[in-house]
């Protein structure tokens, strides 16, 4: 309802934004070597557009799993998708046209 809008609205106001975040990424913590360590990963460029950020991927894991039939069973979808191929088609729906994965997605490390 038009009520529960304005007061679902006027709430928002109070929360602060995400400020400097990237719309997309991850951040990992954990250890390496026994120290503390960190990686982050963000997108750098998307198809324009929300129907064309959710519909092009959803377009190429179908036709990866097309192409590649499992086995009938349940599946985790790092299985059943390859994710580097499905990025790597993705690249040129992307503005800029990322010359690779590394490019559409840097990843950055570093101890803590």
């Amino acid at each position: 309802t038009a009520t529960r809008g304005a007061a679902a609205l006027a709430r928002s106001l109070a929360f602060r934004g995400a400020g400097r975040l990237p719309p997309f990424f991850a951040l990992l913590r954990g250890e390496r070597g026994g120290r503390g360590y960190r990686v982050g990963c963000d997108v750098a460029t998307l198809p324009p557009g929300m129907a064309a950020v959710t519909s092009i991927p959803a377009a190429l894991a179908v036709h990866q799993l097309l192409e590649r039939p499992a086995a009938p069973g349940v599946h985790p979808p790092d299985v059943a998708v390859d994710g580097g191929a499905l990025l790597a088609a993705l690249l040129p729906h992307c503005p800029g046209q990322p010359a690779d994965v590394n490019a559409f997605a840097p990843v950055s490390e570093a101890p803590e």
